[in-house]
């Protein structure tokens, strides 16, 4: 039962797990907890099931590879990099030109000549 803030505000280090399959989270701060003693909260152990799975498949995204993927996404469906640019919010091509680099190359003049040419299938 725990407040959206509480949610948001968890890092994995507030997790602990039972032997018997629980857990616990530790709430630091909250609505009703302004001086930050903090309270710890029981997970059953469903949940907990449920926290491990998303944990394990959270190293392998972050906030910044999502923005990552979406500009490579973009522009292999070969959009524009003012487009690109304007829905990642950049002033400058540095990033999205970064961020795009192995999907530049395949989309660029040596990949094409070589398509063209029928060396690619």
């Amino acid at each position: 039962m725990a407040r959206r803030a509480e949610l948001v505000a968890l890092n994995v280090e507030d997790f602990s797990f039972m032997e018997d399959g629980s857990g616990r989270a530790m709430i630091r701060r909250s609505k009703t907890d302004q001086a930050g003693e903090g309270s710890k909260a029981y997970l059953s152990p469903d949940t907990v099931g449920y926290l491990k799975t998303w944990l394990r498949s959270s190293k392998e995204v972050s906030g910044h590879s999502i923005r990552v993927e979406a500009t490579q996404d973009m522009l292999a469906l070969n959009i524009d990099l003012v487009s690109v640019m304007q829905a990642g919010r950049w002033k400058t091509t540095a990033m999205p030109m970064r961020y795009g680099e192995d999907i530049r190359a395949g989309l660029g003049g040596m990949a094409r000549t070589a398509k063209a040419q029928g060396r690619v299938k």
